[in-house]
């Protein structure tokens, strides 16, 4: 977040190309890549900024560095600056737009003076929300190969599959989903796991822990192939999910659209994203739900059709969002939206 704009300004100075619309994301600092590219760049062109995520509403860890150096509310006042010097803002769902701007409120009212809480409504009215566009039909497959191809430790009894297919990091809160599987196991309830996702050098001690853990569940540990990972998506029956930081959740988005049932927190992107009003058995509140949930969908299991969930997500396949980000783009390059 720091060199992003530097760079990227000495980028396009070096270029002849002349764009119709910039779009940045929240990590670059957007003012500083303007006062260096001030002198090619028509003032007139317009300048979205992608929230993908926001630093005010992010989940630190308790030993960070970056916390300890507080340079968690540094992070927060370069969104707060990119968002006002953006033309507009777009944020990937309503809860990343309106946590960003609820916690934006707190901060400034840390600053000694000029406390700027006055500005937020102007900020807010150069705000819209336009969901993330995914290659989901490239993720379904209609006849995946067996799971007995891609597992080191092939199950034959049939049991339902869990997974967890998320980073390996505190943020996903991998402590509260291997313990509410350990209370189901403790019930000598049967199931088969497979635990996938990209892996750090600092992971969360319970990820080490899982092959002892689970190792007559386990069929799948560990980072993979892209051809890997599709298949036992694919072969995927139930997704619990219990994150303390998603704004939009491709992984948990993946997994629904191949045919996974979800069980989600009542809580941020969640509810709003997969509309809690009509679709409320997909959510728990507590750990004791959660495990509930769980406990009653592995006793009562019947394999269903991999759809039943599938509008859900259908929507945010790119062939469908392209439509709505190019009409989007016109309205912007054509001054329809007031800027």
């Amino acid at each position: 977040m720091y060199g992003a704009a530097v760079t990227l300004a000495h980028q396009f100075m070096d270029s002849d190309y002349k764009p119709d619309l910039i779009m940045v994301t929240d990590m670059l600092d957007l003012p500083v890549f303007l006062s260096l590219v001030r002198t090619r760049l028509p003032s007139s062109t317009p300048i979205l900024c992608y929230f993908h995520e926001n630093q005010m509403a992010y989940p630190w860890k308790e030993d960070s560095k970056d916390l300890a150096k507080e340079r968690d509310l540094h992070y927060g006042m370069m969104n707060y600056h990119c968002a006002s010097a953006a033309d507009w803002n777009l944020f990937n769902s309503s809860y990343n737009m309106n946590s960003l701007y609820y916690e934006l409120d707190d901060l400034l009212k840390k600053m000694p003076d000029h406390r700027h809480s006055a500005y937020l409504p102007n900020l807010q009215a150069k705000s819209s929300v336009l969901g993330l566009g995914l290659e989901l039909r490239k993720r379904y497959m209609n006849s995946p190969p067996s799971l007995t191809s891609v597992t080191h430790h092939p199950d034959p009894s049939g049991a339902p599959l869990i997974l967890w297919n998320h980073r390996w990091e505190h943020d996903k809160n991998p402590e509260a989903f291997f313990d509410a599987l350990l209370a189901v196991k403790k019930e000598h309830i049967p199931f088969r796991l497979a635990v996938l996702g990209e892996q750090y050098k600092h992971m969360p001690k319970i990820m080490k822990e899982v092959p002892e853990l689970f190792k007559e569940e386990l069929i799948s540990y560990g980072y993979g192939s892209s051809e890997n990972y599709m298949t036992i998506l694919n072969h995927t029956d139930l997704l619990p999910v219990t994150s303390n930081h998603d704004f939009f959740g491709i992984s948990v988005m993946e997994a629904i659209h191949c045919g996974a049932t979800p069980l989600l927190p009542n809580r941020l992107t969640y509810p709003d994203l997969y509309d809690i009003e009509e679709n409320p058995e997909l959510f728990y509140d507590d750990r004791g739900d959660l495990v509930k949930k769980i406990s009653d969908y592995l006793l009562n299991y019947k394999k269903q059709p991999r759809d039943v969930y599938h509008h859900l997500t259908a929507k945010y396949d790119w062939s469908q969002m392209v439509l709505e980000y190019d009409a989007f783009f016109e309205s912007i390059v054509c001054g329809d939206v007031g800027l």
